[in-house]
């Protein structure tokens, strides 16, 4: 990105981004999976921040990739439990 807009520039009122990531979900050094998902909802969540929007990181102990236990998808669970 090479421009960027102040939040009331953009939206007025409250409009949260939250981020969900599994604390498990680093990358690995190999062209497989080469992306820090974790690393980069830091990353996101501080630009954000720093434009003025209500941020939250929510780290999922004992997941990775695809928010996932024993490669059976848990979205929907994770988010009913998780969200009020």
């Amino acid at each position: 990105m090479n421009e960027s807009f102040r939040k009331e520039d953009v939206i007025d009122g409250s409009f949260p981004i939250t981020w969900f990531i599994g604390e498990n979900d680093t990358g690995d050094s190999n062209d497989d999976n080469p992306f820090n998902a974790l690393a980069a909802s830091k990353q996101g969540e501080r630009f954000y921040r720093n434009q003025g929007w209500k941020t939250e990181r929510i780290i999922l102990k004992n997941y990775g990739l695809l928010l996932s236990e024993n490669n059976i998808g848990m979205y929907g669970q994770l988010l009913d439990e998780i969200i009020p």
